[in-house]
């Protein structure tokens, strides 16, 4: 055991004398492997959140993900998913999300969210938990734009609500202003759901 560990020592210092002597060449090896290592840790990172993790809702390998375009590359319309889910005899169930950037409000403090629409069934759907309160009903999305009996009501993210609000669990019934529509928080995500983008 010593014979082999006296031997790697050696090799070790000759090879540090063989670097010191070419400059030029330590750079480039060393540039190369870091450039190696990042890209292969990068491709790792993604293949693990795309390919190896599933979504964190119950049922992930049921899941179809329909992207639909408007004119002008824009989004379909809420009348047209309310119709192929009315008319779908193929599938379970039909849910309807959109992922957008939006200026929210709270305590009259500005920031820039990321907020996703949602069919008032899209939670029950995907059978996402809550941590607080209760998740977007169908009854909730009976007024296109406006809601339900209650008005717009949203769900927060388990990391926004610690991020925004500390944990505080008087968030339950706060007033917030998503772009120009005020909105009363309703309920958090459980923290295992972090949306439906890997």
């Amino acid at each position: 055991m010593s014979n082999w560990l006296d031997t790697a020592i050696r090799r070790f210092q000759y090879g540090v004398r063989v670097l010191c002597r070419v400059p030029g060449l330590t750079v480039l090896v060393v540039v190369t492997l870091a450039v190696g290592i990042g890209a292969n840790a990068g491709v790792f990172t993604l293949a693990n959140a795309v390919l190896l993790h599933s979504l964190p809702v119950s049922d992930p390998q049921e899941l179809y993900f329909v992207e639909a375009r408007g004119e002008r590359g824009g989004g379909s319309s809420y009348p047209l998913f309310q119709a192929l889910r009315g008319g779908s005899t193929q599938l379970s169930d039909l849910g309807a999300f959109q992922l957008t950037e939006r200026r929210v409000t709270i305590d009259g403090q500005l920031e820039l969210a990321t907020v996703e629409y949602a069919s008032g069934n899209l939670f029950q759907l995907l059978g996402v938990g809550m941590r607080l309160g209760r998740a977007i009903l169908p009854a909730d999305d009976r007024i296109m734009g406006a809601g339900g009996a209650d008005g717009p009501v949203a769900v927060i993210s388990h990391q926004f609500w610690q991020r925004r609000f500390g944990e505080r669990i008087d968030v339950i019934g706060k007033a917030i202003l998503v772009g120009e529509v005020t909105a009363t928080i309703v309920g958090i995500t459980a923290r295992s759901f972090t949306g439906l983008q890997p």
